[in-house]
């Protein structure tokens, strides 16, 4: 994932006032977050008091969010495995129902009275 800067310019913004009550400038930069293939994932508008501002949090936010598409393919892989795994104890299951429902009663079957 890389940032990638749209626009950068100051804009005096109403929420945030100075002592006298007058508006305070902010860098206000959009930032465009595109993956490794140049898609677009997401467009983002941030807004700092120039004391505040520090370029380098686009990239790291680029970061985290790689980190957090990557840990998301690593659950799905995992989610994946575990039914790959569970598969033969789902199919137990359904057979057993298939074949036994009719003469058991399951728990799952009971009604409250």
């Amino acid at each position: 994932m890389k940032a990638v800067i749209r626009s950068i310019t100051k804009q005096y913004c109403s929420h945030n006032v100075n002592a006298e009550g007058r508006d305070r400038v902010h860098v206000c930069t959009e930032v465009d977050f595109v993956d490794d293939n140049g898609n677009l994932a997401l467009t983002q508008t941030y807004a700092h008091l120039p004391e505040d501002f520090d370029g380098s949090v686009f990239q790291r936010q680029a970061d985290v969010m790689q980190a957090d598409i990557e840990d998301l393919k690593r659950r799905e892989e995992h989610l994946k495995r575990v039914a790959e795994e569970e598969a033969p104890a789902d199919d137990a299951i359904r057979k057993f129902k298939l074949e036994f429902g009719d003469k058991i009663v399951l728990r799952e079957d009971i009604k409250n009275v």
